[in-house]
């Protein structure tokens, strides 16, 4: 009876970022605004609900709870819990930008410059070479030509041949859900660290995976904190990010980078190894996956440095066997690269357009960076700019959830660090801003003014102009 209204919301979910609760309230309300879930339809019960989902009864009943504060639900005689009449959408500490100015600073992306264009040109032109082919083709076939171009763009950051040990997948999130069932596994722990990419969680629950927190402190995970964690838990598998780590942006030194792969060694510890944000820093250092290559999963996808929308990854796997076995789980649940996707990637590869334009990218990247640390200067201490984003640690005088509902008012959406903590511990307080999901320099200038305006405005420091 409620089926469609099941997929409904589980699919609405998996596209927001946050706690399970949030994602809930904000699928709601996005199948309100869109009339998917039409005024008087019958929703499930909570109990239906959260075993479907996978859910903590209690999460759901929270979700509930704050859906009826907002007019998005309400509870019929004879009917249960329907869609309310008297909706009220406007978001309080649910992470959504404001419709009145939506300066939507909370999800990761590169700027869209001319990309898009670009890209469709490139398409245009694939399309007069194997247009018919492409739409022809199926998406699980093997074809050692289509990763060629990826395989020499990724050769450089490695000492050992890459040959027979590169597949793409259909995004990062493909690669990660078939890699942590394919090394894992149903009710296994996977270690991570203690505030990471929220996606993560949602990936672990359609596992039924276990994630465990590991501490981290300026330049990412603790290695005495990992042996223990392993001692502890018995886990073989780790995810990390050694370059600009989401959300914190801490990058890993030479030194940690060799404590950690030394440990993967001796606990023949796997590690999937998310290099999404790499190819935008100015300096890079070897990656995990050459340190330790016996133990480490590489993942490298073009979303943050070219296009979004270009769902292709690519994973060096630690050998050619390991690499046969993701690329057959991969076809096997159609998580593979879609033909016309892959052929696009590598078609700009080869043309040299796509390297180009993570070339324009990265000089963006470079300006809005350098836009950030002027605007936050009296918060210097407090700051970690990475390519994409800002973690910024608040002063004493600002709670984050609050801070994000100020800014909210005033049209600049922003996340909580609670949105990505792991541990049942009290978040660290801190916000990140999404410096790349500003449409242009002047925006991000004026949104970053507004946060500082709010800083200051309570620090007895005055009010800074933009």
């Amino acid at each position: 009876m409620h089926e469609p209204v099941l997929m409904y919301v589980e699919t609405q979910m998996r596209l927001q970022e946050g706690p399970a609760y949030m994602r809930l309230i904000r699928a709601l309300a996005v199948g309100v605004d869109s009339g998917e879930l039409r005024v008087g339809m019958a929703l499930p019960s909570q109990r239906v609900l959260a075993k479907h989902l996978g859910l903590h009864f209690t999460t759901v009943t929270r979700a509930y709870t704050e859906a009826r504060k907002r007019g998005l639900i309400s509870a019929q005689p004879g009917l249960g819990t329907v869609v309310s009449s008297l909706q009220n959408t406007a978001p309080q500490h649910v992470v959504q930008a404001p419709a009145s100015a939506a300066v939507d600073l909370t999800s990761i992306w590169p700027p869209t410059l001319r990309i898009p264009l670009d890209l469709t040109a490139a398409l245009v032109s694939l399309g007069g070479e194997r247009g018919v082919a492409l739409f022809s083709e199926r998406a699980n076939r093997r074809d050692p030509e289509a990763v060629a171009p990826a395989i020499a763009w990724l050769q450089p950051r490695f000492s050992s041949a890459l040959a027979n040990r590169v597949t793409a997948s259909a995004g990062t999130r493909a690669a990660l859900l078939a890699l942590m069932r394919l090394v894992v596994g149903s009710r296994g722990t996977l270690l991570i660290e203690a505030v990471a990419w929220p996606t993560m969680r949602t990936l672990a629950a359609m596992l039924d995976i276990k994630l465990h927190a590991i501490a981290m402190d300026a330049h990412g995970i603790v290695p005495a904190a990992l042996e223990e964690a392993i001692r502890q838990t018995g886990a073989g598998a780790l995810y990390c990010v050694a370059n600009a780590q989401n959300p914190t942006n801490a990058v890993m030194p030479l030194e940690r980078r060799q404590a950690i792969a030394a440990i993967a060694s001796k606990h023949d510890l796997r590690i999937f190894e998310d290099d999404v944000y790499g190819e935008l820093l100015e300096q890079r250092l070897p990656p995990l996956a050459d340190l330790a290559p016996r133990h480490v999963y590489y993942i490298a996808s073009l979303s943050k440095c070219l296009s979004p929308s270009l769902r292709v990854a690519y994973v060096v796997s630690p050998s050619a066997q390991h690499s046969r076995s993701l690329e057959d789980l991969l076809r096997a649940t159609m998580l593979s690269a879609a033909p016309i996707e892959e052929a696009l990637a590598a078609h700009t590869m080869r043309n040299k357009s796509a390297f180009r334009q993570i070339a324009r990218v990265r000089s963006e990247v470079r300006t809005r960076s350098l836009i950030v640390a002027a605007m936050l200067k009296d918060f210097r201490g407090s700051v970690r700019v990475g390519p994409l984003s800002v973690w910024l640690t608040l002063p004493p005088t600002w709670k984050r959830v609050e801070l994000v509902e100020a800014l909210r008012r005033r049209g600049v959406a922003i996340l909580s660090s609670d949105v990505f903590a792991l541990d049942a511990g009290e978040p660290e307080n801190a916000v990140r801003i999404a410096t790349g999901a500003a449409r242009d320099q002047q925006e991000l200038r004026n949104a970053l003014g507004t946060v500082v305006e709010l800083l200051l405005s309570t620090s007895g420091l005055g009010i800074v102009q933009t």
